[in-house]
């Protein structure tokens, strides 16, 4: 189990680290990220990113698209969109193994 926990760190650490040079294409428009981005971990599911969009509060009027991530990392990009079209949100993950790990960042654009 310490071996999963370490690996998983360390993935965050390099998702983290991957993220912040992507560039804006991938990110909230014009670097307008509330806050800092949140690292996010979790299973299929209940954990998965379009359920913890939902489950944030953007089930009522949002719109999330799901793309797939630059270059061949498997990566996922899932953005939320309120009613008028504004990006909300931008969740990033990379999922492993069949038992539908997932970690990645999440951000709160400032529309």
């Amino acid at each position: 189990m310490k071996w999963f926990i370490g690996l998983v760190a360390l993935t965050a650490v390099g998702l983290v680290v991957q993220h912040q040079t992507m560039g804006p294409d991938l990110t909230c428009p014009n670097g307008s990220v509330i806050g800092m981005s949140t690292l996010i971990a979790g299973t299929r599911g209940e954990d998965s990113p379009g359920g913890a969009l939902a489950t944030a509060g953007w089930e009522g009027g949002a719109r999330v698209t799901e793309q797939p991530g630059a270059g061949n990392d498997e990566s996922i990009i899932y953005r939320a969109y309120d009613g008028a079209g504004e990006l909300l949100r931008v969740v990033e993950v990379r999922h492993y193994g069949r038992r539908g790990w997932f970690v990645g960042t999440d951000e709160q654009c400032d529309p």
